[in-house]
């Protein structure tokens, strides 16, 4: 049965909590005056422009409006909807948007006729709980309002599972090889075009997997290739909007302009800069000059690795990384507000979140109920993942159990313990610890906890130095430590 009409105020709080999020992507977003219906009319931008592909939204909020079960979301909606938003499914893109408010979830769904379900009296649909409308739904909607609508035989269906309409905009394939002659290569293929960049790199012959057709993660343009594909699927997405003629040729015709410069290096300091761009990260060359002035080495000594916000140098004998506070902070967000339990864990200093926790304290009553949510949040998330993957969680129960007693464990010695995220770090580092700073993070200020964090990482030993540019209070200030070979 349909539960009951959620409130305006439940209507008016997923409106906005949802219209936020297309603000973030720089979308346009207007709310349409229906009673039944669509809610919104979105439309894409692209560079801050909008490109006039658009899609409408009805937007649901609460727990009344769904039930979930074990693969998803089930929506109900009556036979007057259901046509209704059929039709204007027919030219443009029609998305059913619930915002769970319990759960801090929004689910978004692609309707179309094949997935509808009927029911005794109604019809419905299944959100799959992986469909999340957050940063990373953002490419998906771009290939969904760009490619439709969309046309598939039978056999081999674009919507099949209603997750992924495409792997990249418009069919567009890319992949690396190596030529003899011309070294690696970058070949673009659109149906019957196909082109070849040349990059002006020729890997060491231990570098190159031929059979993944990859470089080796240790060779320095490792990183700058998968730039390099995001990159092109970019451009390629910005000239086909403009209806832009011989797409692939314009691309290649870029790339080899960069590289003809200064080779493979040139681009990756193009590609870093691209990458950050909107992240308040300094340019790729103030790295270049930051590290020139710490070490007294001019070009053609040393090599360059972008990795991320950071940039690697190898000189002969040495590796150096160079950071800053934006970088820093801007890789901090990403691990906390994606909830990334493993790289917490394996990217981040339990020492300096220690120092963090030390510095405020939380009462048990305030942290306790929060960090079981998170962990209920952990295994919940965890037990999908594997079914999706693997299909057998079973495996699953006896870890979660011997974890449910890690927790309690946790829960009975929190008042005696004064550091409790090194206390978590001892019970179960793997997944208490980084639950246990997800939890902190969710109870403190985060911008303050970020702050804190650089100026612990990057001042509080003697593995860091710092570097100013300008050599005055407006400098940029940049951070450098010697790696392990």
């Amino acid at each position: 049965m349909l539960l009951q009409m959620i409130t305006i105020r439940e209507e008016r709080k997923a409106f906005h909590e949802v219209a936020l999020i297309f603000s973030e992507w720089g979308w346009g977003f207007k709310e349409q005056n229906q009673d039944w219906g669509f809610d919104v009319l979105i439309e894409m931008a692209y560079q801050k422009r909008l490109t006039g592909k658009v899609g409408f939204l009805q937007i649901k909020g609460g727990e009344s409006n769904f039930y979930r079960g074990r693969h998803g979301v089930t929506f109900y909606f009556s036979q007057e909807h259901k046509d209704y938003w059929l039709t204007l499914g027919e030219r443009n893109p029609f998305f059913i948007i619930l915002d769970d408010f319990s759960e801090g979830k929004i689910y978004w769904f692609l309707l179309t006729e094949e997935k509808i379900v009927r029911t005794s009296k109604e019809f419905k649909v299944i959100i799959p709980y992986e469909n999340l409308l957050n940063v990373d739904a953002r490419e998906r909607f771009e290939n969904i309002l760009v490619n439709y609508p969309f046309e598939a035989d039978e056999d081999d269906k674009v919507l099949s599972d209603n997750k992924s309409i495409k792997n990249t905009p418009f069919d567009l394939e890319i992949f690396y090889k190596i030529d003899v002659k011309k070294g690696l290569l970058c070949c673009l293929k659109e149906k019957k075009n196909k082109i070849n960049i040349v990059l002006g790199y020729n890997p060491d012959v231990n570098s190159w997997d031929k059979e993944k057709e990859e470089l080796d993660w240790k060779d320095p343009y490792y990183y700058t290739l998968w730039d390099l594909k995001q990159f092109i699927r970019d451009k390629y997405l910005s000239l086909k909007l403009k209806d832009v003629s011989n797409i692939l040729e314009s691309i290649k015709y870029e790339i080899e302009s960069i590289v003809e410069e200064e080779g493979i290096q040139k681009l990756a300091g193009v590609l870093f800069d691209w990458d950050n761009l909107g992240k308040d990260i300094y340019k790729y060359k103030d790295f270049v000059r930051a590290f020139e002035q710490f070490s007294g080495l001019s070009k053609g000594r040393y090599k360059v690795r972008t990795v991320g916000q950071t940039v690697e140098f190898v000189t002969n004998n040495k590796k150096y990384v160079i950071d800053t506070y934006q970088g820093k902070t801007w890789e901090l967000k990403t691990l906390i507000e994606n909830e990334c339990y493993e790289e917490i864990y394996t990217e981040t200093d339990e020492y300096i979140w220690s120092e963090i926790y030390l510095d405020g304290g939380i009462e048990k009553i305030d942290f306790i109920p929060k960090m079981l949510e998170q962990w209920e949040r952990y295994w919940d998330q965890l037990y999908r993942q594997v079914e999706e993957n693997v299909g057998e969680t079973s495996h699953l129960d006896s870890m979660k159990e011997s974890s449910w007693k890690r927790f309690q464990i946790f829960e009975a010695g929190y008042d005696d313990i004064g550091d409790i995220i090194r206390y978590a770090w001892e019970l179960g580092d793997m997944e208490l610890y980084p639950i246990a700073v997800l939890t902190m993070m969710n109870i403190f200020d985060r911008e303050c906890c970020y702050e804190e964090y650089c100026e612990c990482e990057f001042y509080g030993g003697v593995t860091w130095k710092s570097i100013c540019l300008d050599n005055n209070d407006e400098g940029k200030f940049f951070y450098i430590k010697e790696q392990d070979e």
